[in-house]
């Protein structure tokens, strides 16, 4: 909040205004590569975001930078959640 005061001779006077902040949300672009293996083989699973403080992915990967890339080795159908 800010506050503007006018004093004068014949007395005073106050106005009070707020300015809000927002922030834009979050964006991701999440690839795999490929996203049909063998059993056996990688993928690489790549992505970048923006205005994010705080990346996880499930299941198993945990916590990664706001960009980057992973290569991962399925035993099973596994959907990766960013």
């Amino acid at each position: 909040l800010y506050t503007a005061t006018a004093k004068g001779p014949g007395g005073s006077v106050s106005r009070t205004i707020a300015v809000q902040v927002t922030y834009p949300p979050p964006t991701v672009d999440f690839t795999a590569s490929p996203t049909v293996i063998k059993q056996g083989q990688s993928a690489t699973l790549s992505w970048n975001t923006e205005n994010a403080q705080t990346v996880v992915i499930k299941p198993g990967i945990g916590t990664v930078n706001a960009s980057g890339s992973v290569t991962v080795t399925p035993s099973a159908d596994t959907t990766y959640i960013i």
